[in-house]
């Protein structure tokens, strides 16, 4: 095959780290044949420069400070030990959230409102719901309702940390609603199905409120949650409050490490770590509860095919270089297999867990992946469909929204850059399936950022206030 062009680079390190990815063998498709991992994360030469940046600069503070934080989190076996080190680690990740979701307090065209929702367990959510608010000088209309559950697997984190806060903002101005509930965690001793049960009650809540069926995403553990309660809901007779699912970096082996999966140890520290995947693997389901440790409802990867029948269309979107990579592709073609005509895989080349969601890292292929959500939710039908009898993709249901949230409008927009201006749909298709075929490492950056700047001139962008 043809070699990779490598693109201008600014030192030594960078050049011969892009001369050794346009020597590496093509590929050959298989997730379950891997050797051993010839690079270290931050030499990598299949990874994004910036990311390799982000973590040299890490080792560099912490070569500097003659100190690994991670290092001296608590050790033990114990449940409550496992529970310690969780929670010690979540401080330390709260520390880097900030800068993880770049430096961005722009709240143009959004208005967000703080609910509380009503758990099936008797219990309440609080939730934020994000909206788009742009000044177009006619009705605004909310292209979709999107269900967003945070990343942790389902053991740390929050839905109001500043990662998720940019999240929900983004892609309402991109002219969806987006609703991220605070669903409990397991480092506070709320075992399985409590995270699942609250992410269930705030679809359920949504669909009520809003009168129409919703996509439920999330990355990482929320991928996995998002998976559950589609599974949930179909358990319930529910399906149909869902109309499809759109899975980042799914957190659904169960098992760390696996011998089905390699890419678990194979991109070990790829900022993600084995033992971090177990311990929450370990606190999510009660010790006594061994049903739970194989339960598709805790862990999809052990869903049947005939549990996967007559799901919503779902998009399992992963990162080329994460620990989870393999049982992402497994849980496709599962897909596949079960006959979900929707089902899509997105494959984020150069990138590891996760990274396309955070804006401070890599601006450009964090937009791109919104806009991935958003076009996606919009593709999905009111009836739980994307694909017309004939398989072929259908959007007709959706034609008043593919302007990505605002209502069609016969008055000139004055110049302003808050107001969303319609997309051409040929753009977005285009875009949708070079996210799916892009290659890998530089190439894929190329992609990306070539059509991110190709998008600009369509997408709603912030106007700067004085």
């Amino acid at each position: 095959g043809s070699q990779r062009a490598p693109r201008r680079v600014a030192d030594e390190k960078e050049q011969s780290i892009v001369k050794a990815a346009a020597d590496l063998p093509p590929h050959d498709g298989s997730i379950y044949s891997r050797g051993k991992n010839p690079y270290t994360p931050s030499s990598d030469p299949r990874m994004d420069p910036r990311l390799r940046k982000f973590l040299d600069g890490l080792n560099e503070k912490n070569e500097e400070e003659k100190d690994d934080p991670i290092s001296n989190a608590p050790t033990g076996c114990s449940r409550e030990q496992t529970m310690q080190r969780l929670k010690y680690l979540e401080e330390i990740f709260k520390a880097g959230n900030a800068s993880m979701a770049g430096d961005w307090k722009n709240d143009d065209g959004v208005k967000s409102e703080l609910v509380v929702i009503p758990g099936i367990d008797g219990n309440k959510i609080k939730a934020t719901v994000y909206e788009p608010s742009m000044d177009c000088g006619d009705e605004i209309i909310v292209g979709s309702t999107i269900v967003w559950f945070h990343g942790g697997g389902m053991a740390i984190e929050s839905s109001f940390d500043p990662t998720r806060v940019r999240i929900g903002k983004e892609l309402a101005r991109l002219g969806v609603r987006v609703i991220l509930p605070e669903f409990r965690n397991s480092v506070d001793g709320h075992v399985f199905p409590a995270a699942l049960h609250d992410c269930y009650s705030t679809v359920v809540w949504a669909s009520t409120r809003y009168n129409e069926s919703v996509l439920v995403s999330g990355e990482s553990g929320g991928g996995n949650l998002a998976i559950a309660t589609c599974l949930l809901a179909k358990k319930k007779k529910n399906i149909r409050i869902i109309k499809g699912c759109y899975a980042l970096c799914p957190f659904i082996c169960g098992s760390y490490p696996s011998s089905a999966f390699p890419s678990i140890a194979y991109y070990q520290n790829y900022l993600c770590s084995i033992s971090f995947l177990s311990d929450c693997a370990r606190l999510y389901t009660a010790d006594d509860d061994a049903d739970a440790a194989t339960s598709s409802l805790a862990w999809p990867s052990y869903a049947t095919i005939e549990e996967l029948k007559d799901l919503p269309p779902t998009l399992i979107h992963i990162n080329e270089l994460d620990l989870l990579y393999d049982e992402g592709v497994q849980f496709y073609r599962s897909l596949l297999a079960a006959g979900n005509k929707g089902a899509r895989m997105n494959v984020v080349g150069g990138t590891f867990h996760a990274a396309d969601t955070f804006s401070g890292l890599m601006e450009d292929i964090a937009h791109a992946t919104r806009v991935s959500v958003v076009q996606f939710a919009l593709e999905c039908t009111s009836d739980g469909g994307s694909s017309s009898d004939d398989g072929e993709q259908s959007s007709s249901s959706n034609s008043n929204t593919l302007c990505m949230g605002v209502k069609k409008s016969t008055k000139p927009s004055s110049g302003n850059l808050s107001c969303p201006l319609p997309l051409n749909w040929a753009l977005v298709t285009s875009f949708g399936f070079g996210v799916i075929i892009g290659g890998v490492g530089g190439l894929m950056y190329g992609v990306f950022h070539g059509m991110h700047v190709t998008f600009e001139a369509f997408l709603p962008q912030p106007t700067k206030k004085n």
